[in-house]
């Protein structure tokens, strides 16, 4: 089994953990999003969310929109 990462300490990727944590399928009610799943669904690629969560980087302005534009804020 690998081990977990922890996330970063930025405000942007305690949201983003936070936020999809929290997410609610609206097809099946299931609480949580995978970075997978968040990356098909969002369009943004699983390293682009993997290092804004784990490393804490700070994306270019078109991930930011499709992320706001996804999580409808």
């Amino acid at each position: 089994m690998s081990e977990e990462l922890p996330v970063s300490n930025t405000p942007l990727a305690q949201w983003l953990n936070r936020t999809m944590a929290e997410w609610i399928d609206p097809k099946t009610g299931r609480i949580g999003l995978s970075v997978n799943k968040l990356a098909k669904l969002s369009g943004v690629s699983q390293t682009s969310l993997f290092v804004m969560l784990k490393e804490g980087s700070i994306p270019k302005a078109d991930t930011l929109v499709k992320l706001a534009e996804f999580f409808d804020v």
